[in-house]
C-alpha cells in the first residue's frame, strides 16, 4: 500500500451499523456532503481500491442514506443515465 492510499484509508472510520465512515474533507455546495480526496470523490476512490476501475458510461449511488459512506459493497454501479435520474436521493433504494 503506498503512502496515498495509507493517507485515504486513515480517513476512513468503521461504524457498528457496518458503514465506512469518510472523516476527511467534505464538500460543500452543490453535492454538498460528499467526501473528497485529492480533488476525487472519496466514495468513488474506495471502490476503484477495492474493486477496480468504474467503467466508462457508470457511475455509483449509494446504496444506504448516509452520503458520508464509502464502503464499496453500500455503493451500487448503475449506467450513468439511471444515476443521473437518481441524482439527489438519498439512495437508489428509496428512489426506485
Amino acid at each position: 500500500m503506498d503512502s496515498e492510499q495509507r493517507s485515504f484509508w486513515a480517513q476512513v472510520k468503521v461504524q457498528d451499523s457496518g458503514c465506512w465512515l469518510w472523516a476527511g474533507r467534505v464538500r460543500t455546495g452543490r453535492k454538498a456532503g460528499f467526501g473528497m480526496f485529492s480533488g476525487r470523490y472519496a466514495h468513488r476512490v474506495a471502490w476503484e481500491l477495492v474493486m477496480g476501475p468504474i467503467p466508462p458510461g457508470r457511475s455509483l449511488v449509494h446504496g444506504c442514506p448516509n452520503r458520508h459512506c464509502v464502503r464499496p459493497d453500500h455503493l451500487v454501479l448503475l449506467r450513468s443515465s439511471v444515476a443521473q435520474r437518481l441524482d439527489g436521493a438519498w439512495s437508489y433504494e428509496r428512489a426506485l
